[in-house]
């Protein structure tokens, strides 16, 4: 998004994935010694990643029942989907709400065409 003045309007969902980007993608001394995971209470890192997962969690709950209320039966894209197998009591397993919220980080991380199923992420 772009003011008038050129310049990015960032939301929150951006600030937060790229903050994510960087956790995930940088160096951790428990990564390489286990032993030494308390280095990242000290730190800083242990909190950030726990403010980066609840920041995620909460806004993955969010787009799935903001999709559950507008939901329709003949909505095909990927969160309809997963919400209808959800319901479906005929497959011999239970997809829960922590599952689908999983399967939706793996599509959102890896930016597969289904992503975009989901619809245009932290507008409401």
């Amino acid at each position: 998004m772009h003011s008038n003045d050129g310049e990015c309007q960032k939301s929150k969902f951006h600030d937060q994935t790229r903050d994510s980007i960087e956790l995930l993608t940088g160096f951790s001394p428990s990564d390489l010694f286990p032993s030494m995971g308390w280095l990242n209470v000290v730190t800083g890192l242990h909190a950030r990643l726990e403010k980066a997962f609840h920041f995620f969690d909460n806004f993955f709950d969010e787009q799935i029942e903001a999709h559950r209320r507008r939901n329709s039966d003949d909505e095909t894209d990927f969160m309809s989907i997963l919400l209808r197998l959800q319901q479906d009591t005929s497959l011999g397993f239970n997809l829960t709400r922590e599952q689908i919220k999983s399967i939706i980080w793996k599509r959102a991380s890896t930016f597969s065409p289904p992503f975009t199923g989901l619809g245009r992420l932290g507008e409401k």
